[in-house]
């Protein structure tokens, strides 16, 4: 539809051509925080939009002088006879400026400083993250060089990619409350939007303010906290939630100095007494040096394995003994005065504030088990690697040790049990706690209160006697379920692969909309046929409005062969209501979401048994698989929420052998959400819940919607890395940057999805509060500035 508009309130201009670069500027002088999207018309035949968002210094009147445009011409087009226009996309505005096209000049014509650069520069939400697209015209096919300046001086450089982005994170010195100019120069040319400016706190304005009243409350005078006060009155107004900071782990040291060192509770109950066991071995005297100095006494340590003629400086204090067995019986006698239990392995140590932290923890509530983040000692002995942990996740557990180091259990869930091996107390306090109550399950306490010795290794001994005690756990609590335990195909000792046996196969119905798109709908649906093992699966091509005759002559042919079913549904395209409408006809018992735009490859045979024996788990709503673009990189490896104050999808770095953040790219775990592109659910849940959401997200995060609803209700999402399919994201229906219809459609799901979910989105139970949303950082890439709530979870 054509609109009309006032061009009384609008300024721009159509430049001439550069070789075959348009470009151009447009504002409205009303509203200068809007961009318009321009057309580019020959002989008044569009031939492709521009969003008008670069900076340009003849625009800095112009609000944030972001309004200018640069759009590459078809090299077809050029030296034919035509006139090249452009006015703004649905409306009647023409820009000023026409030309010819016999009259453009060749790029040997022009010298490398006439060309505008054909990209942007953006400085992520005000934060220590810049990231752009830049392509130098001038040398065509090569990567760029990016050089970043503060103040006048270079910082870091980087280069572009194959596609010409690039991503920097800026040094954490830079967050400390000063204004820094930052200079974005490509192959020695200054980029749009540059130079910018930042400010930045690393104690982030909650903390800030904090230490303001503090200071003020005891007798600070206002010129004292003068500076800090000015520096919030610049932040306020800009929403956290939104717009998160975050720093690389490289500043992980200054992070942890920041974030971790400097908090010690108080208020504890000193009766509160903790049980330390420790095998003895290597550096076993930093061990106990570290409980020596910890701020909080009460507590013993008792040194297992010990050699008769030990001679340790630390057995002076009365509360370490020794023994020389290994294992530990946990009498009555031992756990008498004893609360809480908890091993350490020689050579690690502890913060000085580890046990108040615990202690605090287990006096404000009365739960049974509890667990640490933890990090490493770098060579020089620095903090480094931290492993920031989900809050308790029985799928992880069973793949992956990640409750250890700081593990710690009442002692009552232990009496008269036997531990062979320390590190093997998780296994036995998780089983006795779920043969306790099934409801119960480990806490977490987010933060870092053990430090690993350097290079702490893994071997592979290591791996196959935790997989006997993995299995021995399982076997004691799901007895004849035939649940096996075996090593993992990534070779990695730390990590187990754990199968549930599939008890029957429910009729699946696998649902793929399409509309039109012969070369994706074919080989994908041909796929499914071809490669997959499942015995009892239906194929339902959900066609909407299809008008291609040969996607028609082939639905025809798979009809008449009775490979498939078709669906045939009429109007707009909506993800949401093709789904929905479907469900309700096929006759199936679980329902398997699949994009037209997705392969199976012949090496993914059992993927649909995979996602089917974890969708059959107890408790479990929903199943989501790996999905690899083309180039074997991940584009799916579980949704994030909270993400840029939305939602990301995890592993866009990762290879598909790439172990990922500690594994998690190659072990089953729960997820807040996974992505509809291939998920798994159970069709009476699904009708029960209302399906996916046709008003709010008819396209995208209909996904999370449906995830986050099946969560609040009780239900467990899961993904599993050993069911991988191929998804060419988008091709079906483009990408929604790329059109301003779809793009406005995008803004508004994205609001719906904050507007119901806010106060789930940025608390993924799954994403740690010291992980960065920021959206320039992808998840598990970063450290939040500053942390988010660190409560119990």
């Amino acid at each position: 539809m054509i609109t009309n508009t006032s061009s009384t309130r609008l300024r721009g201009a159509l430049f001439p051509p550069l070789a075959n670069l348009v470009h151009g500027w447009v504002w409205d002088a009303s509203d200068t925080d809007r961009r318009w999207w321009v057309e580019i018309l020959i002989d008044d035949i569009s031939i492709g939009v521009v969003e008008a968002r670069l900076y340009s210094p003849k625009l800095v009147d112009a609000g944030d002088g972001c309004h200018a445009f640069c759009m590459k011409l078809p090299n077809r087009i050029l030296g034919e006879n035509g006139v090249l226009s452009a006015r703004l996309a649905n409306t009647q505005y023409r820009l000023p400026g026409t030309y010819s096209l016999s009259d453009i000049q060749s790029q040997d014509d022009l010298s490398t400083n006439q060309f505008p650069l054909d990209g942007d520069f953006v400085v992520g939400d005000d934060g220590l993250h810049l990231h752009g697209y830049a392509k130098d015209p001038a040398q065509t096919g090569k990567n760029a060089t990016i050089c970043i300046y503060i103040d006048d001086k270079e910082v870091c450089r980087t280069i572009t990619d194959s596609n010409h982005r690039f991503s920097v994170t800026l040094p954490l010195f830079l967050a400390d409350g000063i204004e820094h100019t930052v200079s974005v120069l490509s192959n020695g040319r200054p980029l749009p939007g540059s130079p910018s400016r930042i400010l930045l706190h690393s104690y982030g304005p909650s903390h800030l303010l904090k230490q303001i009243s503090r200071r003020l409350e005891v007798g600070a005078r206002y010129l004292d906290v003068k500076d800090e006060i000015l520096f919030l009155e610049r932040l306020l107004g800009k929403q956290e939630y939104e717009r998160p900071l975050g720093a690389g782990f490289e500043d992980y040291s200054k992070w942890y100095e920041l974030f971790e060192m400097r908090e010690t509770p108080t208020g504890i109950d000193s009766s509160v007494v903790l049980l330390v066991l420790v095998r003895y071995g290597i550096d076993i005297d930093r061990t106990l040096e570290s409980l020596i100095c910890q701020n909080y006494g009460n507590w013993r340590v008792l040194v297992t394995g010990a050699p008769d003629d030990i001679d340790l400086d630390f057995f002076s204090d009365p509360r370490v003994k020794a023994q020389t067995d290994t294992s530990v019986t946990f009498t009555r006698d031992l756990l008498v005065s004893s609360t809480v239990v908890t091993f350490i392995e020689p050579g690690d140590h502890l913060p000085s504030h580890a046990f108040s932290w615990v202690v605090k923890a287990f006096c404000d509530d009365q739960f049974h088990v509890l667990y640490t983040d933890c990090d490493e000692d770098d060579a020089e002995g620095n903090r480094s690697k931290p492993w920031f942990k989900p809050s308790w996740d029985f799928e992880l557990f069973q793949g992956l040790d990640y409750l250890h180091n700081l593990f710690v259990v009442r002692s009552e869930l232990l009496v008269e049990a036997v531990l062979t091996h320390l590190n093997d107390l998780p296994y036995l306090a998780v089983s006795r706690l779920i043969e306790l109550d099934p409801s119960y399950f480990p806490k977490h306490l987010p933060r870092v209160l053990y430090h690993r010795r350097n290079n702490a290794g893994f071997g592979s001994k290591m791996g196959v006697r935790r997989r006997a005690s993995i299995q021995l756990m399982l076997d004691n609590l799901y007895p004849d379920s035939g649940v096996r335990v075996s090593p993992h195909p990534s070779n990695f000792h730390a990590l187990r692969r754990v199968d549930w046996p599939l008890i029957r196969s429910p009729r699946i119905a696998v649902l793929i909309p399409t509309r039109d798109n012969l070369h994706l709908v074919k080989p994908c649906v041909e796929s499914v046929l071809n490669n997959t093992d499942y015995p009892n699966f239906q194929v339902v091509v959900l066609d909407n409005d299809s008008t291609d005759q040969p996607t028609l002559d082939w639905m025809d042919e798979i009809i008449e062969k009775n490979l498939c079913k078709i669906i045939r549904h009429a109007g707009d395209f909506n993800y949401s209501r093709l789904n929905n409408d479907a469900a309700k006809q096929v006759d199936a018992e679980v329902l398997c979401l699949l994009n037209n735009d997705t392969l199976i490859p012949d090496t993914s045979n059992d993927w649909l048994s995979e996602m089917t024996a974890r969708l059959m788990r107890p408790g479990v709503g929903a199943v989501g698989a790996k999905l690899l673009w083309p180039n074997r990189m991940v584009q799916h490896s579980g949704v994030v929420t909270g993400i840029g104050g939305i939602a990301g999808h995890v592993g866009n770095e990762w290879s598909e052998k790439d172990s990922g953040y500690r594994y998690l790219n190659q072990v089953v775990r729960n997820a807040s959400a996974v992505t509809a592109a291939c998920l798994l659910t159970y069709r009476d849940l699904y009708l029960d819940l209302g399906g996916l959401d046709e008003e709010a997200y008819p396209v995208a995060f209909n996904d999370v919607d449906y995830c986050l609803r099946l969560r609040r209700e009780g239900y467990n999402v899961v993904w599993t890395p050993f069911a991988v399919l191929f998804h060419l994201e988008s091709q079906s229906r483009g990408y929604d940057h790329a059109n301003p219809d779809k793009n406005a459609r995008a803004r508004r799901e994205m609001k719906h999805l904050r507007n119901n979910w806010e106060s789930t989105l940025s608390m993924d139970p799954f994403y740690h509060p010291s992980l960065s949303l920021n959206v320039r950082q992808p998840p598990f890439d970063g450290l939040a500035i500053p942390p988010r709530s660190r409560q119990i979870r």
